[in-house]
């Protein structure tokens, strides 16, 4: 409040060039073709750096497709509600990163209690086992036609 008080003289002319900044993207609209090809090429973007381990290397590829189709998702979402098939598209992408989420989630369970109890240990396995079968179902979510 401090602050907002002290500069309320330049509060007006703050704002007034924020706004003339923002004018010329206000009127940047897209059709639904376009929100489509922006969101299916943010997800098809994959450059990752090479990891040594290839299993590192594959797990860090899947949890990038995750976020990738987090993003893309958001995208479509924002879409106005006549754009029927970004919204389907959004569906898809919202699975897809559910099911990552969940294989990520019990790999670093397994991963955790692997550390804590050591691998031949019940719950790691148990945990180890789940997150084999949200990986498949992830792997299956990933070939969605996006």
């Amino acid at each position: 409040m401090r602050l907002l008080n002290k500069q309320r003289s330049r509060l007006p002319s703050v704002f007034g060039e924020l706004l003339n900044a923002l004018a010329p993207v206000e009127s940047i609209a897209l059709n639904e073709a376009e929100l489509i090809a922006v969101a299916r090429e943010c997800y098809r973007n994959r450059r990752l750096p090479s990891l040594p381990d290839a299993a590192s290397q594959k797990i860090a590829e899947l949890h990038e497709t995750r976020k990738r189709a987090k993003l893309a998702r958001y995208l479509v979402e924002s879409a106005p509600e006549a754009f029927v098939e970004s919204h389907r598209l959004a569906g898809r992408f919202a699975e897809m990163q559910q099911a990552g989420g969940e294989w990520h989630d019990w790999l670093i369970l397994a991963e955790v209690a692997a550390a804590e109890l050591g691998d031949s240990a019940m719950l790691p396995q148990r945990f180890a086992a789940h997150a084999n079968r949200a990986l498949s179902v992830f792997r299956r979510r990933l070939r969605y036609k996006i």
